[in-house]
């Protein structure tokens, strides 16, 4: 059994969230993570992780469409007919609608990642460090579009983070430990991300 393997299955190594992330929602399968080659269960998905991944760690846009285009195919692939202008408002980038994402800012890119995910009608959204690539103020703007779409939309969020303080944003904060539960609290509540300390 490798070094990195023993790592992955004691949660001693970073990965431990993405991939636990990608198990839940039933991406389980053969994972590369750099260079080096996992198989978790002999899966049917061939997945490439870049150290950090699923949906909002890094920016999942589409370049060569425009925002409208981006969220549009989202809601192509979900079930239902999707509000595409109603989402694109709700993550507020109404403004932007028309743009190309070489003219949007990483905080705005990622906004239009969420704008697509929730355009699919999910009923949970799984993110993985939304804010990690992004600056305070950009990342509570991030914050908000997901809780604003937690409230309008009903669509429930599970974030995963190692920044305390988005944690406040939750109804309820699990806390963990070398893959281990070590701490459950119901958040009676809730921090607007405006007022989150960072870090």
């Amino acid at each position: 059994m490798s070094t990195e393997w023993e790592k992955l299955q004691s949660g001693t190594i970073d990965c431990l969230r993405p991939i636990l992330a990608f198990m839940v929602v039933g991406l389980h399968a053969q994972l590369f993570y750099v260079g080096a080659h996992w198989s978790i269960d002999g899966g049917l998905f061939d997945i490439i992780i870049i150290c950090l991944c699923l949906l909002f760690i890094i920016n999942t846009v589409l370049v060569k469409l425009n925002v409208y285009e981006n969220v549009l195919v989202g809601a192509s692939l979900g079930k239902g007919k999707a509000d595409v202008e109603q989402i694109i408002e709700t993550v507020g980038l109404k403004k932007h609608r028309k743009k190309y994402m070489h003219e949007l800012s990483g905080g705005e890119q990622q906004r239009v990642s969420i704008a697509r995910a929730l355009a699919k009608n999910p009923e949970v959204m799984f993110c993985d460090e939304p804010t990690g690539a992004l600056d305070e103020k950009t990342g509570k703007v991030v914050l908000e579009s997901l809780v604003d779409a937690n409230e309008k939309m009903g669509t429930t969020m599970i974030i995963v983070t190692h920044n305390p303080g988005i944690a406040l944003i939750g109804d309820r904060i699990i806390k963990m430990n070398s893959g281990k539960i070590v701490e459950e609290i119901i958040n009676k509540k809730r921090t607007n991300p405006k007022d989150i300390p960072w870090g």
